[in-house]
């Protein structure tokens, strides 16, 4: 998500560096990075149980909670 804003010589270059400073980004791309993992171990299964497929319904709608909030944060930081 960042990485439009980390364009070397772009407008953005001041906004992506207050949003890797930023406690809240960078809380909830680890969030985004630690569900996007476990997503990716699920898919590895193959077969998925019922319970793995409720928790791979659940985490898709976390990271993309997550996404919407990073996104909103961008935005801010852009102006």
């Amino acid at each position: 998500m960042s990485d439009a804003l980390n364009v070397p010589g772009s407008s953005d270059a001041a906004p992506a560096a207050k949003l890797q400073i930023d406690p809240r980004y960078q809380e909830l791309t680890r969030q985004h990075h630690s569900l996007d993992e476990r997503l990716h171990d699920l898919a590895s299964l193959g077969h998925l149980t019922d319970a793995q497929h409720l928790e791979e319904l659940t985490l898709k709608k976390k990271k993309l909670a997550i996404k919407d909030q990073i996104a909103a944060l961008v935005a801010a930081a852009r102006g």
